[in-house]
């Protein structure tokens, strides 16, 4: 059997799960565990990805994404979503394209506008508690909110991860 598993690697440190996960794990003798750090991509590699998803056709866009992205494929990947849905958006006569399409805070931004105004609340409580916050405790922040509808419009808007609390309890059952 083959598992792979993925972490942060400023995670190790910092996540007392991962650590009991890894701990675990290594702790087998009939398990092989190979750790491989993964890169930011090259500028070449960048280039090289943004133009595959973006098509031959849009090179000029697909620089731009890869510049934006800073070797990031995750980042290259959500910018050029940001481009897709700019050119189904038709424009104004009066507007004029003064500069590139393809920026972070200009994609942030207009999935932050399309946020529910629930899920904008629970964003927020998250973003100034600076850490990674449990779900039971915003739970208790948050009674007049729909919690369990604005995470999940959160993480798939990708604004918001975690760990479920069944994944937690089972990891502390073992």
């Amino acid at each position: 059997m083959l598992l792979i598993c993925t972490y942060r690697s400023t995670d190790r440190d910092r996540s007392p799960g991962l650590a009991m996960l890894l701990g675990l794990l290594r702790g087998l003798d009939n398990l092989q565990i190979r750790d491989l750090p993964v890169r930011e991509l090259s500028d070449e590699e960048s280039l090289r990805l943004s133009t595959s998803l973006l098509g031959e056709q849009a090179e000029q866009e697909a620089a731009e994404v890869a510049k934006e992205a800073r070797g990031s494929p995750y980042l290259i990947e959500q910018l050029v979503t940001h481009v897709r849905s700019e050119r189904s958006v038709p424009r104004a006569d009066s507007e004029t394209d003064t500069g590139s399409r393809v920026s972070l805070g200009r994609a942030l931004s207009e999935r932050l506008d399309g946020l529910s105004a629930e899920a904008a609340t629970v964003l927020e409580m998250v973003a100034v508690s600076g850490r990674p916050v449990r779900e039971d405790v915003l739970a208790w922040f948050t009674t007049k909110l729909n919690l369990t509808s604005s995470v999940q419009e959160l993480r798939r808007a990708k604004l918001l991860r975690g760990v479920p609390v069944w994944l937690v309890l089972a990891l502390a059952l073992i």
